[in-house]
């Protein structure tokens, strides 16, 4: 298996030592790091929302979510991080939808409708946030990072093949 060599100076090391290449490939160690968290109650810790805004694959040109039309609504993913138990340090992404600007959508049908389905991606992200913010002791919030590093039980429950937070409650000293 590989080896790293040890942080020697002012910069770290950029040496890898990896003695069989084909070796390494031929493993049936797994390709992925995160694992799906199943429904259930787990205690968590709120990160720091992620850096960049996503887009769901229906909003974006071929489903390539790195090209969005020009009416894609763009959602943020906030980490929550199990704690303890089987799923430690497994993360569940609380996705939360910024609100869709009406003007850019077309006056057909097809806009309409779209309009109308981001929308209720937009109320339904804020309900998440504030199930969150509740639980963290907060009465409003200006940032998503609000809720940062506090510690929060959350009940999740599967619905037509998606997790969805469904409870969020106080844990520990919030």
């Amino acid at each position: 298996m590989p080896v790293a060599s040890e942080h020697t100076g002012d910069f770290p090391s950029t040496s890898f030592i990896m003695d069989n290449v084909s070796e390494v490939l031929k493993s049936d160690t797994p390709t992925y790091e995160r694992r799906d968290i199943p429904a259930g109650v787990y205690e968590m810790q709120v990160c720091n929302v992620l850096p960049r805004e996503y887009f769901d694959k229906p909003d974006c040109y071929d489903e390539d979510t790195n090209n969005p039309r020009p009416d894609a609504i763009a959602k943020r993913l906030i980490p929550l991080e199990v704690i303890d138990g089987e799923y430690a340090n497994e993360r569940y992404h609380l996705a939360v939808y910024m609100e869709p600007d009406e003007a850019k959508y077309s006056d057909d049908d097809v806009g309409r409708k779209r309009y109308g389905t981001h929308r209720t991606k937009y109320k339904m992200g804020c309900e998440r946030i504030a199930k969150l913010a509740q639980a963290c002791g907060l009465n409003s919030i200006a940032d998503f990072d609000d809720c940062a590093g506090k510690f929060v039980r959350v009940t999740l429950t599967e619905k037509k093949g998606w997790i969805n937070i469904d409870k969020v409650e106080k844990y520990g000293i919030a």
